[in-house]
């Protein structure tokens, strides 16, 4: 596959637009990479070692003192049940950051770049007004999901300081100040140093998120931007001399990219929907076992949110990309094909044939396929999870 090495060196036409886009995918790599960039963090191999040894020491050490706590020093089955949930929420973050930082370098190796395809500089102005606007559509989505998942993290964070700080100023004692339920009595200096280390933790959650969303959803934009402009490509090849086999090359391109993301999409679905399945079974089973204020009422919300968010952006990114593909078949239906010789004919009864391939994929064993309705439907089969838990508790 014909890729510059960087975008800057290509022969074709800029974009104002492409230029945005690209801002903020590397954007989207600082806040996985903890500020430093991707072609910094594959060159230096004691700089990856930071990162991972930060990732490790923030989330992995904390997902290892959950499970602990769940199996041996929990005191009834509410506690257990609530360090349980805490370790899935972080193992499954752990596990997705993991592999985005193992994936950079493939990530970067096989980016798509809008003007080396024929399609683009055949249709320079087309180009440059569908990314524009597809990139201010995905922005709009990104901006609501950052707007929650911010604020469900400012709550978490803040919470503890003002019960704290109301404590304070009404007894004048220092009282117990946690983010997560705590296991150990710690001194007070503890108290501050783990509280500190969860807000880090918290936030980097909101990192996390607002890196795949970017890095990903960036990836994703350039395939589902690059059909359109095909579509437009083949609608308009008009004349005697037809540009369709450089249009099949530029198919092949979009088909080989998005195979790539699509399995690494596939991934990344595997371990976000399962963990997302155990903590929305978990946390329903926990609120029958007490009864919760309407404050917890207001958490367990934002939470549930914050994580049909999170499932919700992958299906929309996954179902972008299987219907951007999709597409390409009516723009090959629409080519004056008939009007030209066999020739023709054939080339674009090819190109037909690879549109129409199966792009979407599944997880769990194939039973259950990632598209624009899975977040629902990953709600209600939760249902099922909750009420085994529901019949063990019973016996």
């Amino acid at each position: 596959m014909d890729r510059p090495s960087d975008p800057t060196r290509s022969n074709g036409p800029k974009f104002k637009a492409f230029d945005r886009l690209e801002k903020w995918q590397r954007s989207g790599y600082k806040l996985l990479l903890y500020g430093m960039s991707a072609k910094r963090f594959m060159k230096s191999s004691s700089q990856r070692a930071v990162v991972y040894l930060v990732v490790v020491m923030t989330l992995g050490l904390y997902s290892l003192h959950e499970l602990i706590a769940a199996l041996f020093f929990s005191r009834s089955l509410l506690e257990g049940i609530s360090h349980a949930y805490i370790m899935t929420y972080i193992l499954t973050f752990l596990i997705q950051w993991f592999y985005m930082l193992q994936h950079v370098r493939s990530f970067h190796e096989n980016e798509i770049y809008l003007e080396k395809f024929e399609s683009t500089q055949a249709h320079s102005s087309f180009a440059d007004h569908i990314l524009d606007r597809n990139m201010k559509d995905f922005l709009k989505y990104i901006m609501f999901c950052a707007g929650w998942w911010a604020t469900n993290n400012f709550t978490h964070l803040i919470g503890p300081l003002i019960e704290f700080s109301l404590a304070f100023i009404r007894t004048g004692e220092f009282i117990q100040i946690s983010l997560l339920p705590q296991v150990f009595d710690l001194p007070k200096w503890g108290q501050v140093a783990m509280y500190i280390h969860n807000a880090v933790m918290t936030f980097s959650f909101f990192m996390y998120c607002g890196a795949n969303s970017l890095i990903l959803g960036t990836r994703v934009l350039k395939v589902k931007t690059q059909c359109d402009i095909l579509n437009e490509a083949l609608r308009n090849d008009h004349g005697v001399e037809s540009n369709i086999k450089a249009f099949i090359k530029d198919h092949i391109v979009i088909l080989r990219a998005a195979k790539m993301l699509n399995g690494e999409l596939a991934d990344l679905n595997l371990v976000i929907f399962t963990g997302s399945y155990m903590e929305i079974a978990t946390q329903m089973f926990t609120l029958t076992l007490f009864e919760p204020s309407g404050v917890y009422f207001f958490a367990v919300a934002f939470d549930f949110g914050s994580i049909f968010l999170i499932t919700a952006t992958q299906c929309w990114l996954s179902s972008t990309l299987t219907i951007a593909l999709d597409t390409v078949s009516d723009g090959v239906y629409d080519t004056e094909w008939y009007g030209r010789d066999k020739n023709h004919a054939l080339n674009v009864l090819i190109m037909l044939q690879m549109a129409q391939q199966e792009k979407s994929h599944r997880i769990w064993f194939n039973s259950f396929k990632i598209d624009r309705s899975a977040a629902l439907s990953l709600l209600q089969s939760s249902y099922a999870v909750y009420t085994f838990l529901m019949i063990v508790q019973s016996n």
